[in-house]
This record gives structure tokens, sequence and C-alpha cells, in this order.
């Protein structure tokens, strides 16, 4: 399974990994977190994988994160 992470601010979003590690997608969206808060940034940090519902892709998302 493949995890993504995005940040998300506005009508803006911004992949920031991809990766096959849960655990390691999680520790960069919390780095990021503080990185963004630190410079003034805010939006919403998301944790998510791609999957299909009835022949249709969707985001099966895991955690979420405000910044």
């Amino acid at each position: 399974m493949v995890y993504f992470v995005e940040f998300t601010h506005g009508d803006k979003s911004k992949r920031l990994i991809k990766t096959t590690d849960k655990a390691a997608a999680i520790a960069k969206a919390e780095k990021v977190k503080d990185k963004y808060a630190k410079k003034g940034k805010t939006g919403i940090i998301s944790l998510y994988t791609i999957t299909t519902e009835r022949g249709f892709p969707m985001r099966k998302c895991f955690e979420f994160w405000e910044v």
C-alpha cells in the first residue's frame, strides 16, 4: 500500500511524500507540521492512500494535522 502526505491551504495542495511505510509518512508529516508552524503557514496536512470503491478511485484518509 502506498501512503501520501499532502499539505493543503485554501484551494492549493502540495504532495510532500509518497512512501510504502506508514510510520515514515507519519514522522514526515509531524516534522513538516512543526516546520510550517514556525514559518507561520496555515493549513491542513493529511495522510491518505488511494483505493477504489466500486470502480471509482477514492482517498482513504488516516490522519490529519492542523497547522
